[in-house]
């Protein structure tokens, strides 16, 4: 996994306003956090719902960068870390 990439994910059912289910997420940590033997990465959730884009820790991704079918937003105000490998 290298930073920026943007992985599917499943994150279960969600409790409160958390995340879940299945979702894309844009991996922020270092590449070189993410070769280590650190099985961890750190990602942001992406959401479509971009009405508190201009919020501090939310990240525009427009359909150029994303790559996926229409503007995205990447938030670090809800970032997950994933352990790799289990």
């Amino acid at each position: 996994m290298k930073r920026g990439e943007i992985w599917w994910v499943t994150l279960g059912e969600p409790r409160g306003s958390e995340p879940g289910f299945r979702r894309p997420i844009v991996i922020v940590s270092s590449d070189a956090f993410n070769d280590s033997a650190i099985n961890t990465v750190l990602a942001a959730v992406i959401t479509s719902n971009t009405r508190l884009a201009d919020a501090p820790g939310n990240i525009r991704l427009p359909k150029r960068v994303s790559k996926l079918n229409q503007q995205f937003l990447g938030s670090l105000n809800e970032g997950l870390a994933l352990v790799m490998g289990l």
